[in-house]
């Protein structure tokens, strides 16, 4: 049984849910990183973007990038959560044939305007649409999602550079700061790692916010700036799974049969909101 999101709480427990499930049936990696960004995703896309999952070409929508492609998964299970194409297509995740790559997918996958992995893109062709947008008199806004370990990249920098230079007040870049990247924590692979002086430095606005908190996320993501602007999301890696907090194994391992798996599906049951059915019910996958 599948419940419908009727709030970002619940479709942040949604995404947390199907992630688990995702990367476990198909030993994918990246379940750290999908779990602590499936609230700044469902915030945005319940809460904060103009778009229509039954028109998702539409003119006037919003622009959703995934900079950090790697978390998939959560993506993924937004849209399909969001009714941008059936749940059933979230069981052949990273499988042979599947449109549901383990890097972000445009390919037959509505809702996605950008396929994504190679980190240090997503902004740059952001600040392209936002700059269009400016040429063009439109309304559209342009949401960029990022890892910290991404914001590392040059091209990034170039990008910020560019968007604080020609003031583009409808784009605005998120940054999952979890502290973690690939290969250790991102003060120690990159010791200045002081986003809010950088970000300034190049002509945006800052906020900074508790990622997990959905109030402070809506406040900030829907507020009025005259620069572009940079939510940094303070958020922990592998959130609220216990045994997955911050603790780097788990940015490339999936859930694994017995204690981790079983674990996980508890602990996720703890905080599950009230108004959303028993997705274990049985002893049958959620998906």
């Amino acid at each position: 049984m599948h419940s419908t999101p009727k709030n970002s709480i619940e479709l942040a427990w949604l995404i947390r849910r199907d992630s688990i499930e995702m990367t476990h049936v198909s030993g994918a990696s990246h379940i750290g990183s999908d779990l602590s960004a499936a609230d700044a995703i469902a915030v945005l896309y319940f809460d904060v973007m103009h778009i229509d999952p039954k028109k998702p070409e539409d003119s006037h929508r919003d622009i959703f990038l995934m900079g950090k492609g790697h978390a998939s998964a959560a993506l993924y299970s937004c849209l399909a959560n969001q009714g941008f194409f059936s749940r059933d297509r979230l069981k052949t995740f990273y499988q042979d044939g599947s449109t549901l790559s383990g890097h972000v997918t445009k390919h037959n996958n509505p809702g996605i305007e950008l396929s994504t992995g190679s980190l240090g893109h997503a902004l740059g062709i952001g600040v392209g649409f936002a700059y269009a947008f400016k040429q063009d008199k439109k309304a559209n806004k342009v949401y960029v999602l990022m890892g910290d370990g991404e914001c590392q990249e040059g091209s990034v920098y170039e990008a910020l550079a560019e968007a604080g230079r020609d003031q583009l007040n409808n784009l605005v870049a998120v940054v999952d700061r979890n502290h973690q990247q690939g290969l250790g924590d991102t003060g120690d692979v990159y010791v200045s790692m002081d986003l809010k002086a950088r970000f300034e430095s190049l002509g945006w606005d800052v906020l900074s916010v508790n990622g997990h908190d959905h109030a402070e996320l809506k406040k900030a993501l829907s507020s009025k700036h005259e620069k572009p602007l940079v939510v940094i999301s303070n958020t922990i890696k592998g959130y609220p799974i216990s045994f997955m907090e911050n603790q780097l194994l788990w940015h490339y391992r999936f859930p694994h049969d017995g204690e981790e798996y079983d674990g996980a599906r508890k602990e996720l049951l703890k905080i599950k909101p009230a108004e959303l059915t028993n997705p274990y019910e049985t002893e049958d996958k959620a998906l």
